[in-house]
Formats: structure tokens, C-alpha cells, sequence
């Protein structure tokens, strides 16, 4: 079977920042908040301060993934030029996201250094963390419209991260408005919302009212949102099933969102327990596996 991983991350510097203020690497693949709660962040065989596209690239040779996408977050500091000078690098194996934080009064030149200069031509956006340190952000106020028109004026793919379905940045009905607004924009839909244990019917009635014709779900770190739950994680296979059903098959991609996950199982779990449930056919998972992430991230090449 072939695999693009639809979500992954580079970290040249772990520079965070959220509720607990900033995230700053403290060796041995932990990180430490501002707070002083620490936490696991990279795995043993990707690094230990930073995890370089040489490794992740090897990592994707051992797992026989053909491709990736390096998306970017507020979890791990935002990594632009890192991720930059990593598709050029690797420009057959990788594609890659920028992000850019819509407040800052400079953001006309970050965008033009961004998206001209860089190159980039999908725009990522972590809402939850953003408002974490902001505030509540209506996604259909202002900021964010200005935000999603400059990307669809420009021809880029939008990725969203909305957080958890009781987040104050999950605003379901502002982005299907955003989204209908945008018609002629594609939209990747990050985590299927990522719902936690006793979500299910949250996140169901979310991707009903996100289906859309210009929209795609990715459901990495769906196995860690749902948890706790051992390998082959049923409460992740019960409720990609039910995004299954939602959005269907054509609308769903695999993605690991590595490094963090794998501090908490293998690659080849996080690929094959969907597998294992059932939840896919052979037919279904060449779609969530490779075709999605051909046709949306790579122009179907």
C-alpha cells in the first residue's frame, strides 16, 4: 500500500507557546513549559533537542511512506524556514505549510517573505493555541476573515486546527461559514476535530455540518485525543468509522503528526490500527493513505 503521511513536523528549535506560556526543549526528547510542567516531545530515534528532515526522511524510508507534509504549530514553536529549506531539499519527498500568527502588525511583510520569497502555497493555522495567549478569536470576525480572504486570493490550500470539540476556538458554525464564504479555497480540517473520550457524538455533529464539498479531515493523534486506550485503540477505530461514514472515505487522510506521537507508540501502530479494526477496505484505505493526500497537498502528481 502507498503512503503520504499527511501530517508531520521538523523542529529545528522547540520554541512553543500556549496556556503555559513558552516551551523550551531541556534535552533527552522532553520539553518544559513556562509553568515548569514537563513534558515528552521527541522520541529516541528522531532526536533530542531536534528533529531534522534528514531523520524524518529516514523514518519514512523504513516505513516505506513515499511522501509527507510538514505542517506547522504553535505546540513546537513555529519552524518556517526550517520547513522551507526542507522541501527544497527534499522536493520530491516533502511538502510544506506556513503559519504566521494574524495579529502581528507586521504580518504584510511576514506574508510577503512568507509566500513570495519562501514560496509557500498552504497556510496553516492552529487556532486553539492562538487563542489560548489571545483570547477568544471569532473565526468569522475581522481578523480571521481578512486572514482566509488573503488566502484564497493568493490560491492557497487553507489547514485549520480547531482544537477539541469544547475549545473556545472549535467554532463549528464560524468556519462552515468561512468555508462557504471561500468556495473556490480547498480546507484541510485537522485531528477530525480531535475529539476526546466521550466526543463522539460532538465530533459526529461537527463534520456533519463541515462536509463540504472543498473540505478534507486528517486524523492524526486521533489514537492519543481518545485515550486512554492500548494498541489497536477501539475507541480511535469506533470513531473513525463514524467520521467514515460522515465524510467519507475520499475525504479522510492518514497522518502520524510526529515526532510527539511516537513518545507514545510505533509508526507502524498509528498506521495500521484502522487496519486492523476494519475500518477501511483495501479500496478505502488507498484513498486515506495516499490518493487524498496526492490530489489535496501535492496537485494529484
Amino acid at each position: 500500500m502507498k503512503i503520504i503521511d499527511a501530517h508531520m513536523h521538523v523542529v529545528h528549535h522547540v520554541c512553543g507557546f500556549g496556556a503555559q506560556g513558552e516551551l523550551t526543549a531541556i534535552g533527552n526528547g522532553k520539553a518544559m513549559y513556562a509553568s515548569g510542567a514537563v513534558i515528552d516531545i521527541i522520541p529516541p530515534q528522531l532526536g533530542q533537542d531536534t528533529v531534522t528532515p534528514e531523520k524524518v526522511i529516514a523514518l519514512m524510508d523504513r516505513e516505506n511512506v513515499e511522501r509527507g507534509v510538514l505542517l506547522q504549530g504553535m505546540y513546537l514553536g513555529f519552524q518556517n524556514l526550517y520547513v522551507a529549506q526542507a522541501v527544497r531539499r527534499f522536493p520530491d519527498r516533502l511538502a510544506g505549510a506556513a503559519t504566521y500568527d494574524p495579529f502581528c502588525q507586521g504580518k504584510d511583510a511576514i506574508r510577503s517573505h512568507l509566500f513570495d520569497q519562501l514560496g509557500f502555497s498552504i497556510e496553516k493555522f492552529e487556532v486553539a493555541a492562538l487563542m489560548s495567549y489571545h483570547g477568544r478569536v471569532p473565526l468569522d470576525g475581522d481578523v480571521m476573515t481578512e486572514a482566509f480572504d488573503y488566502c484564497d486570493e493568493h490560491g492557497h490550500l487553507c489547514v485549520m486546527d480547531l482544537g477539541n470539540p469544547h475549545a473556545v476556538s472549535c467554532q463549528i458554525e464560524a468556519m462552515r461559514a468561512q468555508i462557504l464564504r471561500h468556495p473556490g479555497m480547498n480546507f484541510v480540517i485537522c485531528h477530525i476535530l480531535a475529539p476526546r473520550k466521550g466526543d463522539k457524538e460532538l465530533m459526529c455533529a461537527g463534520l456533519e455540518r463541515l462536509k463540504l464539498p472543498n473540505v478534507w479531515f486528517d486524523y492524526a493523534s486521533l489514537f492519543s485525543a481518545t485515550r486512554p486506550g492500548d494498541y489497536p485503540f477501539p475507541t480511535a477505530q469506533q470513531y473513525l468509522l463514524c467520521a467514515k461514514q460522515i465524510v467519507g472515505a475520499d475525504r479522510l487522510m492518514f497522518g502520524s503528526d510526529l515526532p510527539s506521537t511516537l513518545t507514545r507508540t510505533s509508526y507502524a501502530n498509528l498506521r495500521d490500527y484502522p487496519l486492523k479494526g476494519g475500518v477501511f477496505s483495501p479500496e478505502e484505505a488507498q484513498l486515506v493513505f495516499y490518493e487524498n493526500a496526492k490530489q489535496v497537498y501535492f496537485g494529484g502528481k
